[in-house]
């Protein structure tokens, strides 16, 4: 559901959100919602143009991160985005990440219904409506999708959720993800030898109390994720942008089933490995253990990202100078 605040008690007694702080400026009369909250209203969108956005561009840990953009939007709204955030999930958190890159404008987020958003990261096309821009986001399982009228598809995650689309969709393939050695230098981290990156629905059974194992939380904040994955010489996951991560660092990655919990099973695992051109793989099963995971890692492929990155379109850029 979209984060609105129209039933909140606080609004009601005009007061601002409890997860954001009014801005300080000619004008705040602490009756309206600041720039931010308005910005993040299911319908109309403001104008903010030359001016400075208050945005926190995504959750952590349960609330509304102070993860602070002040960003200038030179002569453009917000990007209204859709991304899934019931729940912090690591390839959801780094959707208005590599938006932000790609565009220079703010991504903000709006309700899945509405019309004329930009659908990223994840596996969230589910949620198209007449007037979507789709840019790196898959199918969550193997369904037709038939979309909506003036759905703009620049890119998906790959040719598995192309197949699925009874439209014209460009046969260029990625994940927003691959994006991040191009603008994010991880945290130096001490180096360690296996990742563990157990996907959320999945942290209650993988698990290792070897000292040579570092289990790394997928509903942390990103740049925390992101750091410690690149920090390790092989990564065990469950997690698709676990993987994908890994291998856009550089890191080898083993895909690793630990149950039947994550909705859609391999579908989009399968979509992402033949989108870098290598066949569908067979998880391992966590049952048999953190040594038969580590023996079938392999060294990642050569991953070019620059096809998806020229997709972007100039028009949806902010003006540079």
């Amino acid at each position: 559901m979209s984060r609105t605040a129209d039933a909140s008690p606080r609004r009601a007694r005009g007061e601002a959100p409890a997860s954001f702080h009014p801005r300080k400026e000619v004008g705040w009369n602490g009756k309206r919602p600041p720039m931010t909250e308005r910005a993040r209203r299911v319908r109309g969108l403001p104008r903010v143009t030359d001016q400075l956005v208050h945005v926190a561009d995504v959750r952590s840990s349960g609330a509304v991160s102070r993860i602070i953009r002040w960003t200038r939007v030179a002569g453009r709204d917000p990007l209204p985005t859709y991304w899934f955030h019931a729940q912090d999930n690591l390839g959801d958190l780094l959707a208005p990440v590599a938006l932000a890159y790609v565009s220079g404008l703010t991504p903000a987020l709006v309700s899945k219904h509405y019309a004329g958003k930009v659908l990223a990261v994840g596996s969230v096309l589910q949620n198209l409506q007449p007037g979507d821009i789709v840019w790196g986001a898959g199918a969550i399982r193997d369904v037709p999708i038939q979309p909506p009228p003036g759905v703009q598809f620049l890119a998906v995650r790959g040719p598995l959720t192309r197949n699925l689309i009874q439209a014209d969709v460009p046969e260029v393939y990625g994940d927003p993800a691959l994006l991040l050695p191009l603008f994010f230098r991880p945290a130096t981290r001490p180096r360690c030898e296996i990742g563990l990156v157990p996907h959320a629905v999945d942290r209650a059974v993988m698990h290792s109390d070897d000292p040579n194992v570092r289990v790394i939380d997928v509903t942390g904040p990103w740049q925390d994720t992101v750091s410690s994955i690149a920090s390790c010489e092989i990564v065990v996951s469950s997690s698709l942008h676990g993987i994908i991560v890994a291998e856009a660092y550089g890191v080898p990655a083993v895909w690793v089933r630990a149950g039947d919990r994550l909705t859609g099973g391999s579908f989009k695992f399968d979509d992402y490995y033949l989108s870098t051109g290598r066949d569908r793989r067979l998880p391992v099963d966590w049952n048999e253990g953190l040594t038969a995971a580590v023996r079938a890692a392999e060294p990642p492929p050569a991953l070019d990202a620059g096809d998806l990155l020229d997709a972007w379109p100039p028009n949806l850029r902010a003006a540079r100078g």
